[in-house]
């Protein structure tokens, strides 16, 4: 089948194909012509409508040719796109045909929007120029862009860059390129000037933020940074003009000190991509700064000021990495268990009392000690924790409590005795230091309870005669301070009563009434009737407080029981 005969959207035979070039029109039809060649070819590759190689070659050659003869009429043939139109030597083109405009569209996305040909292009360049220009825009971006594409093809006559378009506000100042290169360079040298003069110790204070910025910017590039410290050394040195290499090397590695400093100084090092960049910039001024004073690393004594303080500093970063990424992992543990808290609060003690939430953590990896101490905690409101002094002393001891419930929950669950040898006495220190955080607790309470008591008396009288004038004034409150003191009154007594059944028990324990009692359950026994005490003790300085009741006395019954136990 001829390329006359072939299916719809096959090119258009030879004869149609435009001609106007080769009778020797005029240059804008030539140009033009040029434009229609290339989206033919691109267009009929890209779409794969060839009906073989050699057609596909014949076509290429013809474009070669058009190319060739516009090429004789004008020194080069300048290709620009913008808003999807295209303009050839600063001619706009009028896309007459869809594959003229798909092949516009391809350009712009590839990004081959600003390309030129010049005389002398051979036939293979034009060839691999349209290899480029029909690839898809993932394979150009691979390559690094169209313009870099064409840079690492060598082509000889064919150049290509990425101009970018971009409307400007009325705020904005257009600065031209070379204005641009001045600005930067002159920015550079101010950098430069900055860093050698506190490398070189003309300011003996610490860096400030502005000179630690500059000492970054300046360090992104290890040669320039090994260049300033060599210079910053050489106007340090002191006496004649010549200097031993010991002595240069010392000042080289007091200068290297300084950089590190003020690199230090900068944000950015104190997070851990930042703390990595600064120990490869070390590593590469140590190789840069030995270069340039003729040493070797580990084989030259003389190198030692060098290597060790890059050892030093590169030490320094671990000491803070590992700070960072502990701060790190501390936060999201406490995070976790803020979670864990608000869950077992939402769901409440009660439900939590089933296993199955602890089994769940427990598979996950918490001990029974991690879960004992989250019950724990999950009794301490973090309103009463911010308000109370007394709090962290209690929360640490019933962290060391559950820790302690722990170990022996999980002996007995591995079948092993409660303690292993030494045991009791690791123990019973752990008991002793729980018992000396709980009576600080109870000190610091007291404190409290003797200030408000004393606060309290001194009130007494003049709210009396609030009170009088308030109900004579008909917005008396519901109930007198006196009335509320007589309740609060009422409510301990009710507290002593089973706070004495659990002082008798644990009294009856320790009597061994019960069967005989080991060194450590006495411990943890005296521990508990202590604790009951000084709970017995705060009672009693509310009823200072409150005053004792004389509407209540205690339950006959439990007085009796605990008379029998006795």
């Amino acid at each position: 089948m001829s390329a006359s005969e072939g299916p719809p959207g096959t090119p258009p035979p030879a004869d149609k194909r435009p001609s106007g070039p080769a009778a020797g029109a005029g240059g804008g039809v030539v140009i033009e012509a040029v434009m229609r060649e290339l989206a033919l070819i691109c267009d009929n590759t890209i779409r794969a409508r060839w009906l073989s190689q050699s057609d596909r070659a014949h076509s290429v050659a013809d474009g070669f040719r058009v190319v060739d003869i516009a090429l004789e009429k004008c020194p080069e043939i300048r290709f620009s796109i913008h808003e999807d139109e295209l303009r050839v030597n600063d001619a706009d083109m009028e896309l007459k045909h869809e594959r003229e405009r798909a092949f516009v569209q391809h350009l712009a996305e590839i990004e081959a929007n600003h390309f030129t040909l010049t005389q002398g292009l051979a036939q293979e360049e034009f060839s691999g120029l349209i290899d480029l220009l029909c690839k898809r825009r993932v394979t150009i971006e691979q390559m690094g862009g169209f313009a870099k594409a064409v840079s690492d093809a060598g082509f000889a006559h064919v150049r290509a860059k990425k101009v970018v378009f971009r409307e400007i506000s009325e705020d904005e100042t257009i600065i031209a390129k070379r204005e641009a290169e001045a600005a930067a360079a002159a920015e550079k040298q101010k950098i430069e000037s900055a860093v050698l003069d506190y490398l070189s110790g003309k300011n003996e204070d610490a860096p400030d933020y502005s000179t630690a910025d500059k000492v970054r910017r300046a360090a992104e590039d290890s040669g320039q940074m090994a260049d300033l410290v060599m210079q910053a050394a050489q106007n340090r040195q002191t006496g004649s003009d010549t200097i031993e290499k010991k002595e240069m090397v010392q000042i080289v590695g007091d200068c290297l000190k300084r950089t590190f400093d003020g690199l230090m100084k900068d944000p950015s090092s104190h997070t851990q991509k930042g703390s990595k960049a600064i120990e490869k910039t070390l590593k590469e001024l140590e190789s840069e700064l030995l270069g340039r004073l003729g040493l070797q690393p580990g084989s030259d004594a003389a190198a030692a000021p060098v290597t060790e303080a890059v050892d030093q500093m590169t030490g320094r970063l671990k000491v803070q990495t590992m700070a960072m990424e502990y701060a790190k992992k501390v936060k999201a543990l406490e995070t976790s268990e803020k979670r864990i808290l608000r869950f077992i609060k939402m769901q409440g003690l009660a439900s939590i009392d089933n296993p199955q939430l602890a089994q769940q953590l427990g598979d996950e990896g918490l001990d029974v000690s991690g879960w004992h101490r989250l019950l724990a905690l999950s009794e301490i409101s973090h309103e009463e924790a911010e308000a109370a002094e007394s709090i962290p002393d209690s929360a640490r001891a019933v962290e060391q409590l559950a820790t302690l419930l722990g170990h022996l929950e999980r002996s007995a669950r591995d079948g092993a005795q409660p303690a292993e040898p030494g045991a009791p006495e690791q123990f019973s220190g752990e008991i002793d230091d729980v018992s000396t955080q709980m009576q600080a607790v109870t000190d610091a309470t007291q404190m409290k309870i003797d200030a408000l008591v004393e606060a309290v008396r001194a009130d007494m009288l003049a709210v009396d005669a609030l009170e009088r004038r308030a109900r004579q004034e008909g917005k008396g409150p519901h109930m007198s301070r006196r009335q509320i003191m007589k309740v609060l009154a009422e409510i301990g007594q009710e507290l002593l009563q089973p706070l004495t059944v659990i002082s008798s028990s644990i009294e009856m324990v320790r009597s061994k009434s019960l069967g005989e009692v080991s060194n450590a359950q006495e411990d943890i026994l005296k521990l508990a009737a202590e604790s009951a005490g000084r709970i017995k003790t705060l009672i009693d300085m509310l009823e200072k407080l409150s005053g004792l009741p004389t509407t209540l006395s205690p339950d006959k019954d439990i007085e009796g029981a605990i008379q029998q136990w006795l």
